[in-house]
């Protein structure tokens, strides 16, 4: 069965990483689809409050996540966000951040959808 939540380069990923280990990357995985709802929250917030230096700071744990998930894509767009904050270019981050949220939801979407089909 492929795995929904895998990124394009999960294998890789995991061997650069997490030094081959399966278990280690899917129990951080499991720690960053936790975290990546309170993030969006928290970025969604700091773009209304034109808080850019908390923009700047949740986009690049998003992006590190990402890139360590094998979703390098996703990590480029979180990148994105980061440097049009750090610039205090907000509009610009907010524009990224809708791409990139809706990803986020994607992969929580897939997630839960997996959660429910392990436990019937």
């Amino acid at each position: 069965m492929p795995d929904a939540l895998s990124g394009v380069e999960t294998e890789a990923a995991i061997a650069r990483y997490f030094r081959g280990s399966r278990p280690l990357f899917e129990a951080f995985r499991t720690g960053c689809l936790s975290q990546f709802s309170v993030d969006m929250q928290a970025i969604d917030k700091s773009l209304q409050q034109a808080d850019a230096a908390t923009v700047r700071r949740i986009a690049h744990n998003i992006k590190s996540a990402m890139n360590m998930l094998g979703h390098t894509a996703l990590g480029a767009e979180a990148l994105d966000i980061e440097l049009a904050a750090q610039q205090g270019q907000l509009d610009r981050a907010a524009n990224s951040w809708r791409t990139l949220a809706a990803a986020m939801q994607s992969l929580l979407s897939a997630a839960a959808g997996l959660d429910r089909g392990s436990t019937q």
